[in-house]
């Protein structure tokens, strides 16, 4: 079953917010605060790799442990997180690549809602 993000009670301009929940990937609180740390290291330029290796390790776990409707959807869901993490970070090339990669396995797993998300924010981004 596919996740129907028209449904959700929350504005369209942070739909993609939504998106890693939405798929059934859902941040931990130690997550969310290596999360806050590799988005500070990020932006100040410091080495992020062995954050980055902790946080994926941990968040590939939760992935692939997460139930959902959809087996593949809670990973594509840590891919839009990483993704956001990314343009958090500054890393706006990477963020643009994570996005059109999303947005191409999305519609690989026929989640056209998703997609529309995906491709929405990639033309809004390229509109600015």
């Amino acid at each position: 079953m596919k996740p129907e993000l028209e449904a959700q009670p929350f504005p369209e301009r942070n739909q993609i917010e939504m998106l890693p929940e939405a798929l059934g990937y859902r941040e931990t609180e130690e997550l969310a605060r290596l999360s806050e740390q590799l988005v500070a290291s990020m932006k100040t330029g410091e080495d992020t790799r062995e954050l980055a290796t902790r946080y994926m390790e941990r968040a590939e776990m939760i992935a692939d442990g997460a139930e959902s409707d959809n087996p593949e959807g809670p990973r594509l869901g840590l891919d839009i997180r990483l993704t956001l993490l990314r343009r958090d970070g500054g890393r706006t090339e990477d963020y643009w690549i994570g996005l059109e990669d999303a947005y191409v396995h999305a519609l690989q797993m026929g989640l056209d809602d998703v997609a529309d998300v995906l491709l929405r924010e990639l033309e809004e981004g390229h509109e600015s």
